[in-house]
């Protein structure tokens, strides 16, 4: 549990009987399913601070690496939302439905940028081989530069050799 949650639940604690009882039904659920709530740990351990990556994200200020941790958060998801959705507790099923995994951004994640991508946008190296031809051509160049320039002088020098 995040400690934003934690200091709301203290500063204002349920009054109503009727969240109270199904809050104290989840955690009974936890001690009965010890399973699934050793599955919930590990994968909002993946998750990380998904709230403040999507903060940067809404004001144009993520970077690369957070752009991957934001895929790793959101494939951390589906298989919380499975397990909730899975189970008898009317709370957590309700908390699965709920749950969006945001598949069509974790594929594009997944297909568009390196999955080690430099801290900073302006290192390089952030887009995927294999997303834009013109830039996958660019990037052979500067970093093959020497073998590029190899290629120019063979063909130029077969050229003088066997004119044409």
């Amino acid at each position: 549990m995040g400690s934003r949650m934690l200091r709301r639940w203290l500063l204002f604690p349920l009054k109503d009987v009727r969240p109270i009882k199904e809050r104290q039904d989840v955690v009974d659920h936890f001690f009965r399913h010890p399973d699934m709530k050793e599955l919930l740990e590990t994968r909002l351990a993946q998750i990380g601070d998904l709230e403040r990556i999507i903060s940067k994200v809404a004001v144009g200020r993520v970077s690369p690496r957070e752009v991957v941790q934001l895929k790793v958060a959101l494939r951390a998801i589906e298989p919380i939302k499975e397990a909730c959705m899975n189970s008898n507790e009317p709370s957590l099923c309700l908390i699965g439905e709920q749950l969006n995994a945001c598949s069509r951004i974790c594929e594009r994640i997944e297909k568009e940028v390196n999955p080690d991508p430099p801290v900073l946008l302006n290192k390089g190296n952030v887009i995927a081989s294999g997303v834009n031809e013109e830039l996958d051509e660019l990037r052979s160049i500067a970093f093959s530069g020497k073998d590029y320039l190899l290629q120019v002088q063979q063909r130029e020098s077969e050229k003088q050799v066997f004119p044409v």
